[in-house]
């Protein structure tokens, strides 16, 4: 009985350990700034990672959403236009993400809408018609050129031109 009773538990951690995952980490986006800080009298390393620029977008219904939302929510981040395929599959991967997500109070759905002066909220009405989107947690935001093109290039560094839509099928997650 000793012998199980040493024998098992590292049988238990050789398997489990040993085993292979699927799961591959996120990297973080964007620049990093490593610093040393003073904990109890010690300096410690850490890294001061991106952040995202403050914004003021408005929805399609017309209510605001502040960049200051990022800090209650995990936001998964696509870019949009009325006139491009990939939107159509971006559209279409955040449908299942929806579905996946569903009922998880703590994760948004933003798309941002990359052509501020051609598509109008009733364009962009016409381009979801038919499509279930839970407008409680997926937000299809517009806003001004200038601050379109400095939430594009600066925070999610997306070559952005208000001439040619952006075709971009990357999605952001970002956290709080």
């Amino acid at each position: 009985p000793v012998f199980l009773i040493i024998l098992l538990p590292w049988f238990f951690y050789w398997f489990l350990s040993g085993g292979k995952h699927k799961a591959k980490p996120i990297g973080f986006f964007g620049p990093k700034t490593p610093v040393t800080k003073m904990v109890d009298g010690k300096p410690v390393s850490d890294t001061i990672y991106h952040t995202i620029h403050d914004f003021n977008l408005t929805n399609i219904d017309g209510i605001p959403y502040p960049s200051s939302e990022l800090k209650k929510y995990f936001h998964v981040v696509g870019v949009f236009n009325t006139r491009s395929k990939v939107s159509v599959a971006i559209f279409e991967k955040l449908y299942f993400l929806q579905e996946e997500v569903k009922g998880k109070s703590d994760i948004r759905i933003l798309t941002i809408n990359n052509q501020p002066l051609s598509d109008s909220i009733a364009s962009i009405q016409k381009f979801i018609e038919g499509k279930i989107i839970d407008r409680k947690e997926w937000f299809l935001l517009m806003g001004s050129e200038d601050e379109i093109e400095t939430l594009l290039t600066k925070s999610l560094f997306i070559n952005y031109s208000s001439d040619k839509p952006v075709d971009n099928d990357h999605l952001f997650l970002i956290d709080k």
